[in-house]
């Protein structure tokens, strides 16, 4: 087969330094396998520009060292140096802005009715403003105005020129049943939500305070604000101060602070109270220096030209040791070799490739490249940000955004690329490169991160970010030249460049694909549990990592190196409990205090080792993941610290619930899931044994979308969905490969149940009342109980690519749920044409010919599927008897189902030899044969608390007691459904109310499937 135009295209602009590769010849020439892409010279030149940045000359390339100076010149030559033309101010190559880089307390004083407060028992926060205050003080709860969740503390008070005590964090914050949300800290909780509050209503300043918990004494260290990299002003003093100070304040007005959480957490109000007269004072000092990124120039050619692609590394580190070292106290150079000199010294090594590239040179039109090398990274993305804010090329004009962090340390070629769902065309891209570069990729579609690809991203660019992983060295000062794996940092070079000649020849734009997670947010919540102090390798981060969580290191000062654990063990069981993975890790901390010693079991290589660890307390805990910026989510130790605006350090709740276990009617033990359980936002995955799904993608981010169903090619899927506007079922493509959605019914009356016709794929069978009317038929009388309405209006519709669509059915009564056997066509459907819910088989290529009936049995018979043979059917069916036989009847007389107990049956194509398969007595609905045309996915509500949630099991159809094979697929505490394997069996589609934007979204989500 003779290699594609654009794969010749990609390893030639991959060879560039390397002699052109010369085919041999005549026709055989043409038969050769695309070469694989040869070490170009310059990884020499890459090894010295990289030990130049990462010397101690450049200190550590600090916002507030002289290094940092330096290393931006440094980069300037060596962009001039590759051939680039200057992209910054002036005609140069420095684009600069000012930027505060640490913040001291100068003066902090509060007094209250004339008598002082000691600054021992004070702190602020590192957003105040300078100034004084004086006025009324106010305890006024939380200080949260939330009125569509129920809550406000500002209902009737007015807090116009008052100083306001408020709690932090939120009433009921561990209540799962709170309107807040108390499984994670709400948006309300925040610190400069808050804040921002009380000064639109006019506060004068504002004073935290930490509301204790029963049985706690109100006397826990209050929140400084120790030399820290700055932060932007919120407007108003703020001041922190030791809980035991505010309830001797309350207790004198005729309460106490822990009363008053109490009794805000039982009533969900609060009460403002005047606690005297306040004076006070905060002086911080702000230090500004003028940072600058490097920005250079390859110009494009032809109608592309006006169109760029930038190419991004941040260059500055923490100098001597600035906040997020992991070795706090030490002054010592943090020459940051793999953070983040790796990726800053591939951009001018990038530049002169792309810029020698043949397929470039010979292509007739080609975006223009910006390579930016940005600073301030460190201190809050700030090169990157100030760049969003000012580019150099408009942003509406940036095809993508490709970013390198922290590229030096590759670990069993493994690539970790984030943002592959950020645009249309970038996955595979990737794919392709990556194949050619001979890496694994390890991907995740997000676009947003800890790094500078985020303000690109949420500023409408596409964005890929390349990262090798997190090690023990991060942060720290051992992070240094010699460790640097050159072999692997050439192999990310090669699949960027491959990325990035895509980007800039593509004859079509990438088209930009938002994601609804947003940025990492968290609000302000207090720790819980103890601490061990490793710090985990990147693959324990990876979607369906199970097994252990591998460690790459330990926190010099923490517990586990007590204990005696190292880099490279695998954690597999902590006090007696067994850890598959990070959620089930920190589960066994929340359950354990500081100084419990717990045995810790690891594998260290072939051997098991048991191990005893003294549980630390988390105030012992130094360093940190990054603060505003980096790697925080690949880097944090394993409790996943939130730092909050104070510099506190505090836990996230990632708390992993384990299950609850119940019974079925049928008698068998399942697991139920609780109700708070949380979905891990990066594999989209809970904390259960979800082993057969990783690689978990969301297709859809809004509405109801539900019953996907694959084509034929494996490149599309058909599905119905309805939300906002539109309040009907509709039938919708989907285009995998460029991710467009395509409506394909008409948009009059209601439409259900689309599928493909096999084996071409040419035409979709649906069902749709639009010939009963126009508009949305009646939604169900639930006056008589949950139930299905059974349509009579429905009718099974052929439509092909043009043309109206063809009525199949043409009979009195319902017609839907149509299916169709991948081998030859043949259609299964359900009808009452015959006065039952029954399933009846017909070839949609012959309408005339009157359809089989397969089922007779008194009861519904419906979602049938054919297996991959289509020599077996699955379905749901009930088989009602006495008065829930009549309840049936009289319901079906009003068009109306109650599907609460189905059970699953298997059959023969033709109807005969059917046979249930479960006995549980729950609402069993969705059967689908796994590609071994025995074992079923279904949906179900078993062992669902109030059986309101549903999840996806699997059962063996032809085992001797199927019910004894049933395993859990999901394990959720919202409603999953619709699962179906793609035509090669590898992946599955499947419909979820997972990660749903709003209360009740189902949306789409597409797995790869582990056996």
């Amino acid at each position: 087969m003779k290699p594609t135009s654009s794969v010749l295209a990609l390893v030639a602009a991959l060879l560039l330094a390397a002699p052109a590769l010369l085919l041999g010849a005549g026709a055989c020439a043409a038969l050769k396998p695309p070469p694989r892409p040869i070490r170009p010279s310059t990884v020499e030149e890459y090894r010295e520009i990289l030990r130049a940045l990462a010397s101690d000359a450049l200190e550590g390339r600090g916002v507030r060292t002289e290094g940092n100076k330096k290393a931006a010149e440094l980069l300037a030559r060596t962009f001039a140096d590759s051939g680039l033309e200057p992209a910054g101010a002036e005609g140069g190559w420095m684009q600069c802005f000012d930027h505060p880089v640490e913040t001291k307390v100068e003066t902090l004083e509060l007094s209250r009715e004339g008598e002082g407060v000691a600054t021992s028992k004070l702190g602020t926060a590192p957003f105040s403003v300078s100034a004084p205050f004086e006025g009324e003080l106010y305890f006024v709860g939380y200080g949260i105005h939330a009125p569509d969740e129920g809550y406000s503390d500002y209902e009737g008070f007015d807090a116009a020129g008052k100083v306001l005590l408020m709690l932090r964090f939120e009433p009921r914050e561990k209540d799962p049943e709170s309107p807040l949300n108390g499984d994670r800290p709400s948006r309300h909780s925040e610190l400069r939500r808050k804040v921002f509050e009380a000064k639109g209503r006019g506060a004068k300043a504002v004073i935290f305070v930490t509301p204790p918990e029963e049985g706690e004494e109100p006397d826990r260290k209050v929140a400084r604000l120790s030399p820290t990299e700055a932060q932007s002003s919120a407007g108003l003093p703020v001041l922190h101060l030791l809980p035991a100070v505010a309830d001797v304040w309350l207790t004198a007005a005729g309460t106490d602070l822990l009363s008053e959480v109490k009794a805000i957490d039982e009533t969900f109000k609060s009460s403002p109270k005047s606690l005297g007269k306040v004076k006070g004072q905060v002086v911080l000092e702000r230090e500004q220096r003028n940072l600058c990124n490097v920005l250079g120039r390859l110009p494009g050619k032809g109608a592309l030209a006006e169109e760029t692609v930038v190419i991004g590394a941040h260059f500055d580190h923490l100098g001597y040791g600035q906040s997020g070292t992991m070795s706090p106290g030490e002054r010592a150079i943090h020459n940051g070799a793999d953070d983040n000199a790796s990726g800053a010294a591939a951009l001018p090594i990038l530049a002169r490739r792309l810029r020698a590239s043949e397929a470039l040179a010979g292509a007739e039109s080609h975006r223009s490249f910006v390579f930016a090398a940005f600073n301030g990274e460190e201190v809050g993305l700030a090169g990157s940000s100030h760049y969003v804010e000012a580019p150099v090329e408009k942003l509406s004009a940036t095809n993508l955004m490709l970013n390198l962090d922290m590229i030096g340390r590759m670990k069993d070629d493994t690539l970790v690329v984030l943002g592959t769902e950020s645009g249309t065309s970038i996955d595979g891209w990737t794919q392709e490169a990556a194949t050619l570069a001979e890496v694994k990729l390890q991907t995740q579609g997000d676009g947003y991160g800890p790094s500078d690809q985020t303000p690109f991203y949420a500023n409408g660019v596409p964005v890929l970010h390349f990262f090798t992983g997190a090690h023990e060295d991060y942060h720290s000062p051992s992070d240094d030249e010699p460790k640097i794996d050159y072999d692997g940092a050439e192999k990310v070079m090669v699949t960027v460049a491959g990325v990035a000649l895509k980007a800039a020849t593509a004859e079509t734009r990438i088209a930009y694909r938002e994601s609804t997670s947003g940025p990492t947010f968290s609000g302000d919540s207090r720790g819980f549990g103890a601490w061990l102090g490793t710090i985990p390798d990147y693959t324990a981060m990876s979607p369906g990592a199970a097994g252990g969580v591998k460690i790459s290191g330990v926190n010099p000062s923490g517990p586990a190196k007590t204990a005696g654990l190292k880099g490279g063990d695998v954690i597999v069981s902590m006090g007696g409990r067994g850890v598959d993975n990070l959620y089930d890790m920190t589960f066994v901390l929340r359950d354990h205090k500081p100084g419990d010693v717990i045995e810790v079991i690891v594998k260290r290589g072939e051997e098991e080792l048991t191990l005893a660890a003294t549980l630390g307390d988390r105030s012992e805990k130094k360093g940190g993941g990054k603060h505003g910026g980096g790697h925080g989510a690949a880097a944090k130790e394993e409790e996943s610290e939130a730092a909050d605006d104070e510099e506190e350090a505090e836990e996230e709740d990632h708390t992993s619930h384990y299950v609850r276990k119940t019974k079925g009617a049928s008698g068998q033990a399942v697991a139920e899931i609780a109700d708070d359980a949380k979905m891990d936002p990066v594999t989209l995955l809970y904390p259960g044994e979800e082993r057969h799904l990783k690689d978990v993608k969301q297709l859809t981010f809004e509405g109801e979308n539900a019953e996907a169903y694959w084509a034929p090619d494996g490149k599309s899927l058909v599905f119905q969905a309805r939300g906002g506007k539109v309040k009907c079922d509709r039938i919708y493509t989907y285009d995998l490969e460029k991710g467009k959605v395509k409506q394909v019914s008409s948009g009059k009356g209601r439409t259900t149940c689309a599928y493909y016709t096999f084996p071409e794929g040419k035409e979709i069978v649906y069902a749709s009342t639009h010939e009963a009317g126009k508009e949305c038929p009646p939604e169900p009388d639930h006056s008589q109980g949950y139930v299905w309405a059974i349509y009579p209006g429905y009718e099974i519709y052929l439509q092909g690519k043009r043309g109206k669509p063809v009525n199949l059915t043409k009979s009195p009564g319902y017609d839907a749920e149509a299916t169709v056997c991948f081998a030859d066509g043949r259609m299964v459907f359900t009808s009452t044409r015959d006065g039952d819910l029954d399933l009846y088989l017909m070839d949609p290529k012959h309408p005339e010919q009157a359809p089989t009936r397969l089922t007779s049995e008194p009861g519904y018979d419906g979602g049938a599927f054919f297996s991959p043979d289509c020599s077996k059917l699955v379905w749901r069916a009930s088989r009602p008897e006495g008065d829930a036989l009549i309840d049936y009847q009289i319901l079906l007389r009003k068009n109306l189902v109650r599907p609460s107990r189905m059970e699953i049956y298997v059959g023969n194509a033709d109807g005969s030899e059917a046979r249930q398969i479960t006995d549980n007595g729950a609402a069993n609905f969705a059967p689908y044969f796994l590609p071994d045309n025995r074992r079923v996915l279904f949906s179900s509500n078993l062992g669902s608390s109030g059986h309101r949630n549903f999840d996806i099991f699997m059962i063996d159809s032809e085992a001797d007691d199927p019910e004894a094979t049933l395993e859990r697929i999901t394990h959720s505490p919202v409603f999953e459904a619709f699962p179906m394997f793609s035509p090669d069996g590898k992946q599955l589609v499947f419909s979820s109310n997972r990660n749903g934007k709003n209360e009740g979204d189902t949306n789409l989500f597409l797995a790869t499937w582990v056996d």
